[in-house]
């Protein structure tokens, strides 16, 4: 309470030629500042329905999911090429192929983890 009885006071000794009212709204603003807003609550996890052991078990590829994971490659590795061809390297251009790198990843661990039982 000493850091809030701080602020309380120099805020009457600045607001001096203040209406009782300013002052009280000042009063108002200086406590809620000093009070420490509470922490965001984490996220649930793992979400409702989500299988742990089904995202991190290995799930070899069948012969019908194989052509795919090579379409989705190709189709990346396209795109890749021509964000490297037509955008300068940056930082933003390291994170756009990085990106798109997680997103070949995510999409073939799509295919992976849902279909491994064939369907």
């Amino acid at each position: 309470m000493g850091l809030h009885q701080d602020l309380l006071d120099k805020l009457r000794v600045i607001a001096s030629d203040l209406s009782e009212e300013d002052v009280a709204k000042l009063q108002e603003i200086a406590l809620s500042l000093a009070t420490p807003l509470p922490e965001p609550l984490p996220p649930p996890f793992p979400s409702p329905g989500v299988d742990v052991n089904k995202i991190f078990t290995y799930h070899p590829p069948r012969p019908d999911q194989v052509p795919r994971y090579e379409e989705i490659r190709a189709r990346a590795l396209d795109f890749a090429i021509y964000i490297v061809t037509h955008t300068p390297g940056s930082a933003e251009q390291t994170l756009a192929i990085r990106d798109l790198q997680r997103c070949v990843m995510m999409a073939n661990a799509a295919i992976a983890i849902n279909e491994a039982d064939g369907g």
